[in-house]
């Protein structure tokens, strides 16, 4: 099954709505579309680092499952 494509459109439409978002949103907004991209947020402050590990957006992963294409078939 081939992967799922989005073309460049959609995807600069989704940064100019999510720009849009985190500029001007009010805080429920914003922390609600951080909350789609990011899984967990790790604080080390005796090293001074955060980790960050980031997840697929939801409407992504339902359009995988919509394809019947396997969730560890896009690495």
């Amino acid at each position: 099954m081939d992967p799922l494509v989005i073309s460049v459109d959609e995807a600069m439409a989704y940064r100019r709505a999510a720009e849009k978002v985190l500029a001007t949103g009010d805080l429920a907004d914003r922390k609600k579309l951080i909350r789609t991209c990011v899984s967990e947020i790790r604080l080390a402050p005796e090293d001074l680092t955060v980790e960050i590990q980031y997840k697929l957006p939801e409407p992504v992963v339902n359009a995988l499952v919509a394809l019947n294409m396997p969730t560890g078939a896009w690495m």
